[in-house]
C-alpha cells in the first residue's frame, strides 16, 4: 500500500486496520515491534490514554492504524470584549471551531459552531439557536447527530447558547471504538462582552 497515494490508502483504510490489528507485520525494529498491537491499546488510543512512547511505537510500526487514531485536539475558544457604546442595539453572529486530529496529524473531523446575539445595551433582545457543521470527516466516522441544543437568557442581562453533537468513529466488522462529543457554547452580555468555547 505503500505505493499508494495518501488519498488511495485513505480510501482503503478499513482494509488496512484489519491488516494493521490482527496480522504480523515485520518492523526494521524487531526490539520495538515483536508483535502487532493488542486490542488494549487500541482502545486506550481512543481514549487519548497513551504514553508518548507508545504513540510513537505506533506512528513508527503502524502508520495505517495511526492515520486514523486520535491524538491531537485543536480548539478554539475566544473571548472578544466589545465596546458598550458600539454593541447597543447591534447583532452579531459569534462562532467556534475545534478540530481532532490523528496521531499522524490528519483531520479525523472539524467542528464549528454558531449563533446570531442581539443587545440593545440594557438587556440581550435575542439570540438564535445555535448552528453547527462537521466537515472534512474521516472515512471511518459513521454518522453524527445532535444530542442537545439549548438556548436561556433571552430578554435579561446575558444569555447562553450550548449545542452538543454526538460523534461515531466505528470500523466495519470490528465495532465501534469511540464516542466523541463535540460540544459550542456562546455566552454574550447585554453590553455585547462575549465568550466562545469548543470542545472537540
Amino acid at each position: 500500500m505503500a505505493k499508494h497515494k495518501l488519498r488511495q490508502v485513505l480510501t482503503s483504510a478499513i482494509v488496512a486496520l484489519g491488516i494493521a490489528l490482527f496480522l504480523p507485520q515485520a518492523s526494521a525494529n524487531s526490539t520495538t515491534a515483536t508483535s502487532e498491537p493488542d486490542q488494549t491499546m487500541i482502545n486506550r488510543a481512543f481514549l487519548g490514554s497513551l504514553s508518548p512512547d507508545e504513540q510513537q511505537y505506533l506512528i513508527e510500526n503502524y502508520p495505517d492504524l495511526a492515520a486514523h487514531l486520535p491524538g491531537k485536539y485543536v480548539v478554539t475558544e475566544e473571548i472578544v470584549p466589545l465596546p458598550s457604546s458600539r454593541a447597543a442595539g447591534k447583532c452579531k453572529t459569534h462562532r467556534g471551531k475545534g478540530e481532532l486530529k490523528s496521531l499522524l496529524g490528519f483531520t479525523i473531523f472539524k467542528f464549528s459552531h454558531a449563533a446570531k446575539v442581539c443587545t440593545n445595551g440594557s438587556k440581550v433582545t435575542s439570540h438564535s439557536k445555535p448552528t453547527y457543521e462537521i466537515t472534512d470527516p474521516d472515512i471511518l466516522i459513521e454518522s453524527w447527530k445532535v444530542v442537545d441544543r439549548s438556548v436561556s437568557g433571552v430578554g435579561t442581562g446575558s444569555s447562553r447558547s450550548r449545542i452538543q453533537v454526538q460523534v461515531k468513529h466505528c470500523v466495519v466488522k470490528y465495532g465501534c471504538y469511540a464516542t466523541y462529543y463535540p460540544t459550542g457554547v456562546i455566552s454574550v452580555t447585554k453590553t455585547g462582552r462575549e465568550k466562545v468555547t469548543t470542545t472537540v
